[in-house]
């Protein structure tokens, strides 16, 4: 999303590492067809009709930019509070390959913002997943997140939070500065923090009203 060079190989890999486990295909929409749209309007047909959901292009701490016919950029004001939330439907984990949407005081200084920000816009996701900071174009992190996930021959599948921690470490520069995070809540009964992809290890229940809130960020 946003024309940048690898992109397209990134949310490719993500995708075809799920569909070699057996996954279902939901969509593959970049540049103009990735529609603001489909994370609001009409995200139960889309974004909340999966399990998964991996974005990579341009974002910030208010959202990330996607095509018209709106306006282009979802900023958090137009998923949260009365609006359609994610994980009402069906979406567990939702990946932010981009330079955000996690940032915070603790982690950018004064005007970072409070993570928590993001807490309107879940009703039963599971986990969001990002940067606090500038993330580097790769091609490799939706391909590693999977791998991971699933593990292999003597690698025992790893926890999506653990996978997608990974993934940036081994797509990322290091010492420059970038942040990976993730942000999840708690609710009786229910704490995705330790979630597998679906086949591969426990899976929490939906976090609906969530009670406790957790954000943690490694330097990568």
């Amino acid at each position: 999303m946003g024309g940048l060079a690898g992109s397209q190989t990134n949310a490719l890999g993500f995708e075809t590492e799920l569909l070699a486990d057996g996954s279902q295909k939901g969509f593959n929409w970049g540049d103009e067809a990735a529609w603001e749209s489909d994370w609001n309007k009409y995200d139960d047909s889309y974004v909340d009709a999966v399990d998964f959901v991996f974005y990579t292009g341009h974002a910030n701490g208010d959202g990330w930019m996607l095509s018209p016919p709106n306006d282009g950029f979802l900023s958090l004001s137009e998923v949260g509070g009365p609006l359609d939330r994610w994980g009402k439907q069906d979406c567990e984990w939702m990946v932010i390959a981009a330079c955000g949407p996690l940032q915070d005081d603790l982690i950018n200084g004064p005007g970072g913002g409070d993570v928590f920000r993001w807490r309107p816009a879940f009703d039963g996701l599971h986990m969001l997943l990002g940067y606090a900071t500038t993330s580097f174009d790769n091609t490799e992190e939706g391909r590693l997140l999977v791998q991971n996930a699933k593990g292999g021959p003597g690698i025992p599948p790893k926890t999506v939070r653990a996978s997608w921690f990974r993934a940036a470490i081994g797509s990322q520069p290091a010492g420059q500065g970038v942040w990976v995070g993730a942000l999840w809540g708690i609710s009786p009964g229910a704490n995705p923090g330790n979630d597998h992809i679906w086949g591969h290890g426990s899976v929490s229940a939906d976090p609906k009203s969530p009670t406790t809130w957790i954000a943690m960020w490694l330097p990568i």
